[in-house]
């Protein structure tokens, strides 16, 4: 069925509707002929006006129909047109999305291998870190050892300084009693046999008449003499050799000059170090 066929029927229920009033009308009321008739006419020409007007409009519609087709034609193009380019777009979109998953799984990989790349590393520091403290434990017991060695070595030093320092005090004896021997000797080849037993009596026999060891403390230093606190009462006589120390360290010799009962002075000599008041005295090491 034509848009024009629906616009005759529509006009023609327009005109049913239109005339069944006045068909009523004149079945129900007296007739009055001829106004009747004039008002029947004007009616039938404003039905025809308005037939006219409707045929006009069903005309316009039928346009408005025809380009609302024509429009929907050209949006259907138009869709289709964009369709197609939004399917394009999605196939882009796809592969892209593709292409950047295939780079997310190849980035996932190489976050896999630089994780355990760490790890490793991070174990391989920590070892490090571990050898480099064992290592510096060791050189600090190292040091510990050589700081004991080198206090061993500087105290073996020291003892052998005063072992040193002990022989050349033994050989100054023994030089003083090889020289005594000889005046001796010279005595008795000059005066008989009488000086021999008051030398004798005044010379000691051998390491056994070697006096005791007897300790002191210097009381007072003054230039090159100090005085100590032993004296005549503890064996100690005018000319004796006493050494003078400092812990394990040989500080000098002090040749006793005056005596008295508990304390003596005396002249200081071979002085290695400076003689101090407390340094201690003996009269052998």
């Amino acid at each position: 069925m034509g848009i024009l066929t629906k616009i005759f029927i529509i006009t023609l229920v327009v005109l049913i509707l239109i005339a069944c009033p006045i068909f009523i009308r004149q079945a129900t009321v007296a007739p009055s002929w001829r106004n009747a008739w004039e008002s029947m006419e004007a009616k039938y020409r404003a039905a025809e006006q308005n037939a006219a007007a409707s045929e006009l409009g069903a005309v316009k519609l039928a346009e408005q129909y025809r380009q609302l087709q024509q429009s929907s034609a050209e949006a259907a193009g138009a869709a289709g047109e964009r369709a197609d380019r939004l399917e394009a777009e999605l196939r882009t979109v796809r592969q892209e999305r593709q292409q950047l998953q295939g780079n997310l799984d190849a980035m996932a990989v190489e976050i896999s291998r630089l994780r355990a790349d760490y790890e490793v590393n991070t174990r391989r520091t920590d070892l490090l870190d571990q050898q480099r403290q064992e290592a510096f434990t060791r050189l600090e017991n190292l040091n510990q050892e050589n700081r004991h060695l080198s206090g061993q070595v500087q105290q073996l030093q020291l003892e052998a300084d005063r072992q040193r320092e002990i022989g050349r005090m033994l050989n100054e004896q023994l030089v003083e009693r090889e020289d005594r021997i000889r005046q001796l000797e010279q005595m008795i080849a000059q005066g008989g046999g009488a000086p021999v037993a008051a030398a004798s009596a005044t010379q000691p026999a051998g390491p056994s008449a070697e006096l005791p060891r007897i300790t002191g403390t210097v009381t007072a230093v003054q230039n090159d003499m100090a005085s100590v606190n032993i004296g005549s009462a503890k064996g100690i006589k005018a000319g004796m050799q006493l050494v003078i120390y400092r812990g394990p360290e040989f500080v000098a010799q002090l040749r006793v000059q005056e005596v008295r009962v508990d304390e003596a002075a005396g002249l200081i000599t071979n002085k290695r170090l400076e003689v101090q008041q407390g340094d201690k005295v003996a009269t052998r090491l």
